[in-house]
């Protein structure tokens, strides 16, 4: 804890390295009163601001934005409204929002990432866990790569969307891309850290906490900079078919009444 708290770094040309000092500070002062850490009572929100800050607090530097607090994702957003239009017959379903998610990762205007936090330490057999790990996220991921894939097709292989997911005391990192082709994407997972519960501990098992953030804000830079290496649009008319560039789906939604 003192050597972390005398640690002094540019806020700016330093801005990882302090975020990582704070981070172990932060982190160590959660075992000042007791060598144990409880969470008794604790609701979501406290989670990520008292236990989790760090996951945010890389993204403080304007690089990436992290959005907090039940934000709506615009991606999913339009997946759900992508049969709308005008009325012929039946009248025009209601349009839908977004899902709502605990935090949403933007560069501009561009959504890269989201991460969903649950107040239960659940097993992988859980609903909790199935809803946000298996159905939520993925989606939410997919249709954000949609977006970014429309952007620029031509390196459809080489976007990314980023998610963590938080449960109790445990995270993973989640990863949505599509390795080949171009339609069917993969999610690939890191496996789940538990955040140290006890002062023994706080050395082993709080640095992949850092290292999986830092890579996942690291792969949005990335995946920005590959999305914006592309050629000016064609001005003229499309009269073939064959010359749209197929285009990734988004996730399947329930068609709202």
């Amino acid at each position: 804890y003192f050597f972390s708290d005398g640690q002094k770094h540019d806020p700016v040309d330093e801005f990882d390295k302090k975020w990582m000092r704070e981070s172990i500070v932060r982190m160590s002062e959660l075992f000042l009163d007791n060598n144990e850490l409880e969470l008794n009572d604790f609701s979501e929100a406290d989670l990520l601001h008292d236990v989790w800050p760090f996951l945010y607090r890389a993204f403080k530097n304007k690089e990436v934005r992290a959005s907090l607090g039940e934000r709506t994702s615009g991606a999913v957003a339009l997946a759900r409204n992508e049969h709308r239009g005008l009325e012929a017959r039946e009248k025009r379903s209601r349009k839908a929002i977004g899902a709502k998610l605990d935090i949403v990762f933007k560069i501009g205007y561009n959504e890269h990432g989201s991460c969903e936090v649950g107040k239960d330490d659940v097993t992988v057999a859980d609903d909790k866990y199935l809803d946000d790990d298996l159905i939520k996220l993925p989606k939410t991921l997919r249709d954000m790569l949609v977006l970014l894939v429309q952007k620029n097709p031509r390196k459809i292989n080489n976007l990314l969307t980023v998610g963590f997911l938080v449960m109790g005391l445990c995270m993973e990192l989640v990863i949505m891309d599509v390795p080949v082709g171009q339609h069917i994407a993969r999610i690939t997972k890191t496996a789940r850290f538990e955040f140290p519960s006890s002062i023994e501990t706080m050395t082993i098992d709080f640095l992949p906490f850092l290292e999986i953030t830092w890579k996942g804000k690291q792969a949005m830079k990335m995946v920005h900079k590959t999305m914006n290496d592309r050629k000016r649009k064609i001005t003229e008319l499309v009269v073939d078919s064959s010359d749209i560039v197929p285009s990734l789906a988004y996730s399947f939604y329930h068609k709202s009444a």
